[in-house]
């Protein structure tokens, strides 16, 4: 589990389970392999899952920090004999430590690059979810007046497409409703005397 410090890009057992998993995932399947569903790194925090956007922006950060100087031969290790054996295994049959930490980043890099692909959707739809508003408030109103009953009964109709402006009175008609209501957003209804 991950947070904004990033600390276990400083763990050389960390990153070399990363490695190992990274290896895994460039694997081809196999019957073997088709039968586990294996899913490849995922880096979690407490607010989430990074790869899929979940986590939060600070831990986004602290990660693209961390990456600025992640070196796989600077790595700590609790047990000075583990750090000697890894040590020797990426030497020896991974290609030495420029070629897995070069690895590494592409692949933090990579899971980076998701987290930043959700913020922009989020974004972008908290952008949308603004705007209606400030675009329902922008839009012309259109009016559509329904008659009480009683003015109905009394037989005042207004012409068609006529609409009086609210506060106005046309030719003594009966009070009515004013429906207004704009495409954009759902319709707001007032009564209004004219």
């Amino acid at each position: 589990v991950l947070d904004e410090r990033a600390l276990p890009l400083t763990r050389v057992w960390c990153l070399f389970e990363m490695l190992q998993t990274f290896q895994l995932m460039e694997q081809p399947n196999t019957e073997a392999t088709a039968q586990v569903k294996f899913e490849g790194l995922l880096l979690c925090s407490s607010t989430g899952v990074l790869n899929i956007g979940q986590a939060s922006n600070e831990v986004s950060l602290g990660i693209a920090r961390r990456l600025t100087t992640l070196s796989l031969q600077d790595a700590q290790a609790s047990v000075p004999a583990d750090k000697d054996m890894i040590d020797k295994l990426v030497i020896q049959e991974m290609g030495g430590f420029a070629a897995i930490n070069a690895m590494l980043m592409s692949n933090l890099t990579g899971a980076l690059k998701a987290a930043e692909a959700a913020t922009k959707q989020f974004a972008a739809a908290m952008a949308m979810a603004s705007a209606a508003p400030a675009d329902a408030e922008e839009a012309e109103p259109e009016c559509t007046r329904v008659r009480r009953p009683a003015a109905i009964a009394l037989g005042k109709r207004q012409a068609p497409g006529a609409c009086p402006a609210p506060g106005k009175r046309s030719g003594g008609a009966a009070p009515a409703f004013h429906r207004w209501s704009s495409g954009a957003t759902a319709s707001r209804s007032r009564m209004l005397e004219p």
